[in-house]
Formats: structure tokens, C-alpha cells, sequence
């Protein structure tokens, strides 16, 4: 399997925009899980559009930030920091737990945003137990973009974003969701491409 830095999907989907890729990488190699399966979510501001940046010293955008959004999930906590302001190459992070985190999410000094986790339920495929991502993942989306508003706060011109996601080592997960009996069950098998990469 192809390093994601050298996956040429991967590098033609962010031919135009190789800030993303460059963030994608420095994000999971600095939580240590590059070889593992992850979603990954990143925001940033549109080519074109100025913005001042995000002053990741200022303690109104700290507290925003590490409060995360209201959630009942408990997979990525609404990307509420349990632990005090983390320093980061660009910025800033929020964290569940200082050692071996199961998710993380920061933003940049540049207005970058990037979250990911790399915690799965695990199901039982013909007595193996196998990492699942299950359908209920499809809120990080939207918990993520509410988490970059809720970060930049009450600004006279919101500045428009692009939006990107990843399923790094996509071949490492099989896919999940509840029965019509309510029961959690595999649904299908896992994809072949190595990273998934949805356009920007």
C-alpha cells in the first residue's frame, strides 16, 4: 500500500489545492497513526478570499475552539478538548486525553481547520474481529463545520471555506449500520482503493 504522501490519486485530486494534502499528512503522522485507518475532515478559506488569519493566542478563540459543539456522540465528543490548550506546528489542538488520543482536531494560524479519529467500533466477520466505520460517522461532517464557525465566532463577513475529506487505509475497514431489528451488523465488505478522497 502507497504511502499517502505518494499516492497519486491523492495528489492529483489536490493537484490545485496541495496545502490540504500537506496538512493531511503532517496531521496523522504528528498523532502517530499514518499506517492506521483514520477519517480525516479539513476546512480552509477559498483560494482568493482574504482572511486576516485566526489568532490562535486570543483566549475567546482558545475557549470556542477546546469547547467543542454540543453532541450526544461519544466517539468524537463534539471535538470537546478534555485537556488544556495543546501547540501545534500551525496552531492550536484540542485533544479527549494528552497520551494516544482516539481523535484530535486543530486550527491554524492560517484559518486551516483539520479533525480526525482513528477509533472504530469492531464487529465479528466469520469469528475475526474487524474495524467498522458505521454510518452514524456521517455527523463528524457537519459537527466539523459547526466546530469552524462556532471557532471563528461572530465576524462582520464570514469568509467562505473549501471543504475536503479523507478515509485514509480505506481497505482497513468494513462498513456498518443498525438492521431493520435495531441489531449493529457489517454491511459491507471493504473498498479497495487504498485512500478515499472526496474532492474538494
Amino acid at each position: 500500500m502507497p504511502s499517502i504522501l505518494d499516492d497519486k490519486l491523492l495528489s492529483v485530486r489536490f493537484a490545485a489545492q496541495p496545502e490540504f494534502h500537506l496538512r493531511l499528512v503532517e496531521f496523522l503522522h504528528s498523532y502517530g497513526v499514518i499506517e492506521r485507518a483514520a477519517l480525516v475532515v479539513q476546512a480552509r478559506p477559498a483560494h482568493g478570499i482574504e482572511l486576516a488569519g485566526v489568532n490562535v493566542n486570543d483566549a475567546g478563540v482558545q475557549k470556542r475552539f477546546l469547547g467543542g459543539i454540543p453532541t450526544n456522540n461519544g466517539w468524537w465528543q463534539g471535538f470537546q478538548s478534555m485537556v488544556a490548550v495543546q501547540r501545534t506546528f500551525h496552531g492550536i489542538a484540542s485533544l479527549p486525553v494528552r497520551e494516544t488520543p482516539a481523535w484530535a482536531s486543530e486550527v491554524h494560524h492560517d484559518g486551516h481547520f483539520i479533525a480526525g479519529i482513528w477509533r472504530f467500533p469492531e464487529l465479528t466477520v466469520r469469528g475475526t474481529a474487524v474495524e467498522v466505520i458505521a454510518d452514524f460517522y456521517v455527523d463528524i461532517f457537519l459537527d466539523f463545520l459547526r466546530l469552524v464557525e462556532s471557532t471563528l465566532g461572530q465576524i462582520e463577513e464570514q469568509p467562505i471555506y473549501q471543504t475536503t475529506w479523507t478515509l485514509a487505509h480505506a481497505p482497513k475497514l468494513h462498513y456498518g449500520s443498525k438492521s431493520m431489528w435495531g441489531q449493529f451488523a457489517v454491511t459491507a465488505p471493504p473498498l479497495r482503493i487504498s485512500n478515499l478522497q472526496w474532492p474538494i
